[in-house]
């Protein structure tokens, strides 16, 4: 018995930074056996007349009465076709960024100006484990944020405070520590 689920009928897609650009796709279910996750990852494969460049790292909005948007990740070919991992942006985050490359106009010293660059961003966050870490006055969740924007290491983004940042497969993948308190 296949459990995986395909949904045949294709979609529109485009651009978010090139609204005018229509991509044709359509989404293979994983297995729900294999991956338990609330917000598992979904393969998009779209015809071989795309250029994978284009996706790759960018965020696709559907074209349907209720758009959802997806964040496109690696990808592979497939006979007359590509695969993309997508991941749907759950949530749109504001992101705050301490600029560092600020100078007192008095002592013309180098001059933190806290989180002053801000950004509305979508992006997927997804909880790394259902356990808290910190003190007991102060306890914390960690998250996984994964986002086509570039974000950095002690970033804001909502309420998570960025840890680490690597770049994968065209995607930003953070870990982040959210304050349960706050």
């Amino acid at each position: 018995m296949d459990t995986r689920q395909t949904s045949r009928h294709f979609q529109d897609f485009r651009l978010a930074d090139n609204p005018r650009l229509k991509i044709q796709g359509f989404f293979h279910e994983p297995p729900v056996t294999v991956n338990p996750s609330p917000n598992p990852p979904r393969l998009l494969q779209v015809s071989e007349k795309v250029d994978p460049s284009l996706l790759l790292g960018a965020m696709l909005i559907s074209a349907t009465k209720v758009p959802s948007r997806h964040l496109v990740s690696e990808f592979m070919t497939a006979q007359d076709n590509y695969l993309f991992r997508t991941y749907e942006a759950n949530k749109k985050l504001t992101l705050y960024r301490e600029r560092t490359d600020i100078k007192d106009p008095v002592t013309k010293m180098p001059k933190k100006d806290p989180y002053p660059t801000v950004q509305e961003i979508w992006v997927n966050v997804s909880l790394v484990d259902l356990g808290m870490t910190g003190k007991a006055d102060n306890p914390v969740s960690q998250f996984h944020i994964r986002s086509a924007i570039e974000i950095k290491e002690r970033d804001l983004i909502g309420g998570y405070l960025v840890k680490q940042v690597v770049k994968e497969n065209g995607l930003y993948f953070a870990r982040a520590d959210y304050n349960v308190r706050s």
